[in-house]
């Protein structure tokens, strides 16, 4: 009897095959793609918050050493040019300071307690780097108007984040 199927199965194995093919190809829908795997999520780093402040002031002092000091702000002259060049120097480089300092407190994990003032602290930090950006693109572009509204919103933001870093106990962060 196990002949007789087995024979019966290889007849049909190359027709259901065939229909397989074919009913894949006669389709107008493009297959379905597998989204992408996500990347595994990293545990973040939970530090004592003592020892989370003092690493936070630690990177706020090397912003007032020759290393990370942005300098004093250059001073306007008469050529246009000239001052787009060196303002936007100047600013790329603040940015670029920012930037740094910001992915360092990032990669410090969080703190035991007070997580929300710390991200209040940080999403002002951030702020700051988009108003930096902001400020660069419109010194570039020469619009006055913006480089006036842009330093009004840094500034406001800058004062915003010497709050919140002093109120979360990084005093070097602050003024």
């Amino acid at each position: 009897m196990s002949a007789p199927i087995s024979r019966g199965v290889s007849r049909f194995a190359p027709l259901v095959l065939v229909a397989v093919i074919v009913a894949g190809c006669g389709s107008s829908a493009p297959a379905p793609v597998a989204a992408p795997l996500a990347p595994k999520a990293k545990p973040v780093r939970i530090v004592a918050k003592k020892k989370f402040v003092h690493r936070v002031n630690a990177i706020c002092a090397r912003l007032d050493g020759p290393q990370g000091a942005i300098g004093d702000v250059p001073t306007m002259t008469s050529d246009i040019g000239q001052n787009r060049a060196v303002f936007g120097a100047y600013i790329g480089r603040a940015h670029r300071v920012i930037r740094t300092t910001r992915r360092e407190m990032v990669r410090l994990g969080q703190p035991s307690r007070e997580r929300a003032r710390w991200a209040r602290a940080m999403s002002k930090l951030q702020a700051i780097e988009s108003h930096l950006d902001t400020l660069r693109a419109a010194v570039w572009a020469g619009s006055v108007n913006m480089v006036v509204l842009s330093a009004r919103e840094l500034e406001k933001s800058a004062h915003s984040a010497d709050r919140r870093f002093r109120r979360f106990g990084a005093t070097r962060c602050s003024d």
